[in-house]
């Protein structure tokens, strides 16, 4: 029997009319949702390492011949397995992850999602990604959203899954710890206190997930096990595909009657409709005014001989320009600190595909 799959409005809209009992979902984030911000997701991973491993194994004129005898090719662990052979040391597995996600920048759907945490739409949202690019734009367009982020085991058994302050749950670690899980082996086990506190969150909310292809087997059991059991997901899970191919492991789940497949048309398209839907306004200020207004404050900060006439008197205006948005970028560069450049350069990104 074929999935049912849902309009993105049937999603929207089920929020949206429970508003007033917010939150009622949590969410888990997968790689699918980086993408707009600069990280390759894990098809792209994919296929740059088939080719990779056919030439490094002496077949690079008939490297599809070749993987596909390999018992690993098309298989959900494909992509854990080809990192652990290219990459067979923790120690380079982390500095490959360092690499890929050092330039990215958050997109506006991390921007509209902080605006949905500080209306508390969402408090908790699990991810199975290593980047901190949540974290990072709570910080950068809030200045109330301050979220716990637990990247290892040992830092979620004190949380509280009703605390006010929001949460952002690392399943699979950082980039910057050892205990990563990445290959076919460190994804065996989903940690205890993670599974509980995935279990504890499934007890009272429904969840939304988006930018998951559903290739950690223990995330899927665990998803399994939950769902068969009336007790969890409250709300139901409504798994977001883009296109009308779903996954395998995806298609299985679909046999809940509380488990729903949804068609979006992206991550950041997603949460910027379900923004309008429930009638917030924009997540941030006019883009250079919003460089203004962050930067204003850094630069009086700044611990180097001052005045800085000509820099802050554009940021005081209101008139700014885009060209003298510019100029500012490349007075920041010279003059400024590694933290505020690498900040303001996220400011900048982020404003450049808005007026673009």
């Amino acid at each position: 029997m074929p999935v049912e799959i849902k309009p993105a409005r049937h999603l929207t809209n089920a929020i949206s009319k429970t508003r007033d009992h917010h939150p009622n979902f949590t969410l888990l984030l997968g790689a699918g949702a980086s993408v707009e911000s600069g990280i390759k997701s894990g098809a792209s991973l994919v296929k740059d390492w088939r080719q990779e491993y056919a030439a490094i194994h002496g077949h690079p004129d008939d490297a599809e011949d070749y993987l596909q005898s390999q018992r690993w090719y098309g298989q959900p662990e494909e992509y854990s397995m080809l990192f652990e052979q290219l990459f067979d040391q923790p120690s380079l597995r982390r500095e490959f992850i360092e690499s890929l996600i050092k330039d990215a920048n958050p997109s506006w759907g991390y921007v509209y999602l902080v605006n949905l945490i500080r209306e508390g739409v969402f408090n908790t949202v699990f991810t199975t990604n290593f980047d901190d690019l949540l974290n990072e734009a709570c910080y950068l367009f809030s200045t109330e959203t301050r979220p716990i982020v637990c990247a290892h085991d040992s830092s979620i058994r004190s949380i509280r899954v009703f605390s006010s302050r929001p949460k952002i749950i690392k399943l699979h670690g950082d980039f910057l710890f050892d205990s990563i899980k990445n290959t076919v082996r460190e994804l065996e086990n989903l940690e205890d206190n993670m599974r509980e506190k995935f279990r504890q969150c499934a007890g009272e909310f429904g969840m939304i997930v988006i930018g998951y292809g559903g290739n950690d087997r223990t995330i899927m059991d665990t998803f399994d096990a939950l769902l068969r059991n009336d007790d969890y997901f409250p709300h139901g899970v409504y798994w977001c595909v883009r296109g009308d191919d779903v996954p395998p492991r995806v298609e299985e789940l679909s046999r809940f009657s509380n488990f729903h497949v949804v068609k979006i048309d992206g991550f950041d398209s997603f949460l910027a409709t379900l923004n309008g839907e429930l009638g917030f306004g924009p997540p941030i200020e006019d883009p250079y005014i919003a460089v203004r207004n962050r930067l204003k404050n850094l630069i009086h900060a700044l611990p180097f001989p001052q005045p800085w006439d000509t820099t802050t008197s554009v940021l005081h205006d209101d008139r700014v320009s885009s060209r003298q948005g510019a100029s500012l970028r490349g007075q920041l560069m010279v003059r400024g600190s590694f933290g505020c450049v690498r900040s303001y350069r996220r400011l900048i990104s982020l404003q450049d595909r808005a007026i673009g």
